[in-house]
């Protein structure tokens, strides 16, 4: 399902993030500012050509616009690639937390529960470590990232288990 708001925050960071201005895509993409603009407000969607443009301005699928996995999120390889990734970014500097955390978080809701469960035991098993003194959480940011990461893992277990 096609979620206007979720593409309108989308499509605002890409287009800041990638350096463009609006007038600069829309110019790049071959369409009006004010079509843009529309899909920004969400007042309007863009045709399939369109999307297909600015999917292709912007160096990302349509699929990551449209916030459509293209991947079986509910596959167990996919899960343990993911807890592979969180494995490896506990201890490490805010860059590497920022980035598995950013990616990980919006996909929680989706993966299995034997996936969210071993995210569950790793972040418990690291915060034992820390304790005895044989790892670190990284400066405050990461701490508080991490921990912004354990709460939504847990919220989501809590939600699972209510059904």
């Amino acid at each position: 399902m096609y979620n206007k708001e979720l593409f309108s925050k989308k499509l605002v960071t890409l287009i800041y993030s990638r350096g463009y201005s609006q007038k600069g895509l829309a110019k790049k993409c071959g369409i009006s500012e004010s079509s843009l603009s529309r899909y920004i407000k969400g007042s309007r969607i863009p045709s399939a050509d369109i999307l297909c443009r600015i999917a292709d301005v912007l160096d990302v699928s349509v699929d990551f616009l449209l916030d459509r996995p293209c991947v079986d999120l509910k596959d167990d390889n996919f899960g343990a690639i993911l807890n592979c990734a969180v494995r490896y970014a506990l201890g490490r500097r805010t860059y590497m937390v920022s980035l598995v955390i950013d990616y990980i978080v919006p996909l929680l809701p989706s993966l299995n529960i034997k996936t969210l469960e071993c995210f569950g035991r790793d972040l418990y098993s690291y915060t034992q470590d820390v304790s005895r003194g044989l790892g670190t959480w990284g400066d405050d940011i990461d701490r508080e990232a991490w921990f912004a990461f354990a709460e939504a893992v847990n919220e989501e277990l809590k939600n699972r288990n209510k059904h």
